[in-house]
């Protein structure tokens, strides 16, 4: 059986998180995989322009989306052909996570700035334009000010990685701003998604919300006798956490 070759992703995925991987998978290819998957939204924002990032990191979160709403909604009769209707596109997505409760607020205003920078560069053949543009400089600057202190370290850890992929790169730590804040995204919605995995295994569940930052970390509360992750509503009396 003739093997497929790893893609540059892939390779530099090795090189820069080989030892992780190495460490989390212990032998096992299908962990391996995973793990290597994981990544894969760092080494994106490394290995391509921003407008090409900006396209395949609003893919991931998209199916990481997909895959938290499917994982925790209630399952009953035809299930996967009634949720197919949910799925028609990246608002929708969106949308209903929030509705539900299996993303946070500011989550859920990152991923729609997310949406609008994505949506200018794939209904465009200038990304110099698109970054010239009153609407791109709007909606970056709204996403890069959802906490400050987080765009901060996002854009220091790429920056790191890019160093230690070419040592004698001359790239900016600025230069990683918006790609470093779609990368946490990105594993935000992964971590959730992999613990949405219990809800395949039970008739409901409450899901842990993916959260933008910590300043927007979810609780665990007792509202009227059920415990859960519930948003802090006026008019419910929170009991315990």
């Amino acid at each position: 059986m003739t093997s497929i070759p790893n893609s540059p992703v892939d390779e530099l995925a090795e090189k820069l998180f080989g030892k992780e991987i190495s460490h989390f998978a212990r032998g096992n290819s299908v962990s391996k995989r995973q793990a290597t998957r994981d990544v894969h939204p760092t080494i994106a924002a490394l290995q391509f322009p921003e407008e090409y990032a900006v396209l395949i990191l609003g893919t991931r979160m998209d199916a990481e989306l997909e895959t938290i709403i499917r994982n925790g909604l209630h399952k009953q009769g035809n299930a996967k052909r009634l949720l197919d209707r949910l799925f028609s596109n990246f608002a929708t997505k969106i949308g209903v996570a929030y509705a539900c409760g299996f993303i946070t607020k500011q989550m859920y205003d990152a991923l729609e700035l997310v949406r609008e920078i994505r949506n200018l560069y794939a209904h465009s053949e200038d990304p110099f334009a698109v970054r010239a543009s009153d609407e791109y400089k709007r909606h970056s600057t709204s996403l890069l000010n959802l906490n400050k202190d987080l765009t901060e370290k996002s854009s220091m850890e790429l920056h790191s990685f890019r160093l230690h992929a070419d040592p004698n790169s001359a790239a900016k730590v600025e230069d990683f701003e918006l790609v470093g804040i779609l990368v946490t995204i990105c594993d935000r919605l992964g971590s959730a998604a992999f613990f949405s995995l219990n809800g395949l295994e039970m008739p409901q569940i409450s899901v842990i919300p993916a959260y933008f930052a910590l300043t927007d970390t979810p609780e665990m509360v007792n509202v009227a006798g059920h415990r859960g992750f519930f948003p802090n509503t006026t008019g419910w009396t929170l009991n315990g956490g």
